[in-house]
């Protein structure tokens, strides 16, 4: 029974050391699902504003080129779903992939509720079609397997305004003065897979727990040489009091020279 205190330093060691290795792996895996949603919503915000050609579709309602643009969206590998819409929420075109549900894909107002007209809005919904989190602890728990994302679609033109040409976008955009006076003609929206941003997680989180757990398998037999070593004589010295105290006579302690309570 001589390492009994030693195994309850190295029992509170392991302890420690497995919840902040769990710890640092949830961290890991939480800053790296919001970079790899930050990522992603940035490059899809610059996509839209680098294409002047969407308001003129969205002008023009021409299906047939909304869809061709919309499918370039869903060349981003978390991207499933494209939809297209006129400043009054009519829906003009959708490019999903074959995994969406048309069924389960939410009104532009449900995932624009209580937003600005010209803002962008990131958005999840919960079970009573309610915004939600975005982040990764409500990725855990929503059912929503998207994250929905809303951009206006901006225009120097006045989308009122009718029987307007390629031609007249094309000076509109080109006029220095009228890019101070931008008005919404449209907006996209963007279904973002939390799946497979939390596939494109994995491989931090395994890298993290392995590294954690080397370290910690090195810790730990470092840990348990070094206690065996300090508390060895207080358990000999805790045996004989037991002993006294049960009559059985002193006993030679046996503390060898050189051990750290040998004085």
């Amino acid at each position: 029974k001589e390492m009994t205190i030693a195994r309850k330093f190295f029992a509170l060691f392991v302890a420690t050391a497995l919840l902040l290795s769990t710890a640092m792996t949830l961290y890991v895996a939480q800053r790296e699902y919001q970079v790899a949603l930050d990522r992603t919503v940035e490059a899809a915000v610059a996509r839209v504003m680098s294409r002047p050609d969407l308001q003129i579709h969205i002008y023009n309602r021409d299906e047939a080129n909304l869809l061709q643009s919309l499918g370039g969206f869903l060349e981003t590998e978390s991207i499933s779903l494209a939809i297209a819409y006129n400043n009054q929420g009519q829906q003009l075109a959708t490019e999903k992939r074959s995994t969406v549900d048309a069924g389960q894909i939410p009104t532009l107002q449900m995932v624009r509720s209580e937003i600005s007209v010209i803002d962008t809005n990131l958005t999840a919904l919960d079970k009573q079609k309610q915004p939600a989190g975005t982040g990764f602890w409500s990725t855990l728990i929503t059912e929503d397997p998207k994250v929905h994302l809303t951009t206006p679609v901006f225009s120097p033109v006045n989308p009122a305004a009718r029987g307007l040409t390629t031609q007249d976008f094309m000076e509109a955009l080109s006029d220095p003065a009228l890019k101070g006076s931008l008005v919404v003609i449209g907006y996209m929206h963007l279904g973002i897979d939390r799946d497979v941003l939390l596939q494109a997680v994995l491989p931090h989180v395994y890298r993290t727990a392995t590294i954690s757990l080397l370290f910690l398998l090195l810790c730990a037999i470092v840990v348990f040489r070094v206690t065996g070593r300090i508390t060895a004589p207080l358990s000999r010295l805790s045996d004989m009091a037991q002993r006294i105290t049960s009559s059985e006579g002193e006993r030679d302690t046996s503390i060898k020279k050189g051990d750290q309570f040998s004085d």
